[in-house]
């Protein structure tokens, strides 16, 4: 899964991350948009599912190499990606890729100060994946002047309360692609020196039920990916991170 799912590797920094807002090539079809309709109205109707129509980047195009990571966005929202990505993915097997909204998640593995990689286990009350476990992060939202790693810091603090000024080190280790939506994802590391029972803690209950963690070696890591209660971004998270080890 891992190799072909990969779009980009390295480990790149503030000044190494860019990303430029471009006129959006999503034209979805008629039987698509009612598709997308649809999946939104069941989806909200779903017990104890709170869904919130907002506006994401879309990936248009990437370019990388060992000193540069620069992503080309469009705007979309959370609706269409739900329609598309979220419940219809097998519609880019006939249309293409060009087809779905591929909202660009955000998804970091968490090192605690006390050498633990820790992770969410998502509640009830999200659409995708509920009940496993997933890393922190989200889908990247356009701003005046799009960060990534100011995205990332937000989304570590409303998930388990991290402020920037306590993540030590931060940087985007790749892009990936979840295979089961065909979702872009930007993988990160984000080191903290707070140890496990701090950040378990400070856990949103709104979005985790609990905090899904592991030792952050090779061994625990080859033991965590035979869980098969994992979201694929998890398992890409962790084989990422086992490869920079």
């Amino acid at each position: 899964m891992s190799n072909s799912s990969f779009l980009a590797r390295g480990c790149w920094r503030a000044d190494a991350l860019s990303v430029r807002v471009v006129a959006s090539t999503f034209a979805p079809e008629p039987e698509l948009v009612r598709l997308i309709d649809a999946a939104w109205t069941a989806a909200c109707a779903r017990p104890g599912v709170d869904l919130f129509d907002g506006p994401v980047c879309r990936l248009e195009r990437l370019t990388a190499d060992a000193q540069h990571l620069h992503l080309d966005v469009s705007i979309s929202s959370y609706k269409q990606f739900l329609g598309t990505n979220g419940s219809h993915p097998e519609w880019a097997d006939t249309h293409g890729g060009a087809s779905l909204a591929n909202a660009v998640g955000t998804s970091a593995a968490l090192v605690s100060g006390d050498g633990w990689l820790v992770f969410g286990q998502r509640s009830a009350a999200v659409a995708l994946y509920p009940g496993w476990a997933h890393p922190f992060g989200g889908i990247l939202e356009p701003t005046d002047e799009i960060d990534l790693l100011t995205d990332l810091q937000r989304e570590l603090s409303e998930e388990i309360g991290l402020a920037p000024a306590e993540i030590d080190d931060l940087a985007c280790i790749g892009l990936a692609q979840d295979p089961r939506l065909r979702q872009p994802e930007l993988l990160y590391v984000a080191r903290t020196s707070l140890p496990l029972a701090e950040l378990e803690r400070r856990l949103d209950p709104n979005e985790h039920t609990k905090c899904w963690s592991l030792r952050a070696d090779a061994p625990a890591i080859r033991a965590a990916l035979a869980d098969g209660h994992l979201t694929p971004v998890t398992r890409l998270v962790l084989e990422r991170f086992a490869e920079m080890l």
